[in-house]
């Protein structure tokens, strides 16, 4: 890649690219109760330095690749990914490997999200014949935070069902955070 080539693809990620630190500390900023961040982007990326883009992707060399980790009191934020690595999309396939097994065990009833992330690392893991590695940072001041209520009853979890989430699915390409 020349470096005007280099430059139009930086310009283009600047104005398409979604700053996700930037989307984490708005959402802190409004002291939710829980903030739930899970990432499904970890892919190489274009600094705005374009001179350290003509590194290149050889484990022996720096690199601007995968997304640095992301952190917040009160979240927990899962990437694709373990930071500075890249994961194979499958653009054949409908759905990423990391969101194949997101949809499979999101739905588990009366499970806590730190443990159903764990069900979802084991699977991911498995199945990329640990190739791939999803990261996760929890930094969550409650227990027991359910995305499904519990069968008992109980009142003392977090309630998926009585919040307001707004779930918005952004393009891998389309995810930044420097």
């Amino acid at each position: 890649m020349d470096a005007a080539d280099a430059k139009e693809k930086a310009a283009l990620l600047k104005k398409n690219a979604i700053n996700a630190q930037d989307i984490l500390n708005k959402l802190s900023d409004r002291k939710p109760y829980v903030i739930i961040f899970l990432l499904d982007c970890c892919r190489q990326y274009f600094l705005r330095n374009t001179d350290l883009n003509a590194r290149a992707l050889n484990a022996n060399e720096s690199r601007s690749v995968g997304l640095t980790p992301m952190h917040k009191a009160g979240s927990l934020v899962a990437f694709a990914c373990t930071p500075g690595t890249l994961v194979d999309d499958k653009p054949e396939e409908q759905n990423s490997l990391f969101m194949e097994h997101l949809v499979k065990h999101l739905a588990t009833p009366n499970e806590d999200i730190a443990n159903v992330l764990r069900d979802v690392t084991n699977g991911v893991m498995d199945d990329s014949d640990s190739k791939q590695i999803p990261f996760i940072n929890v930094q969550l001041r409650h227990k027991n935070i359910y995305l499904y209520e519990q069968a008992d009853g109980k009142n003392n979890s977090f309630r998926w069902s009585e919040t307001k989430v707004t779930i918005r699915r952004v393009s891998s390409t389309h995810c930044m955070n420097t």
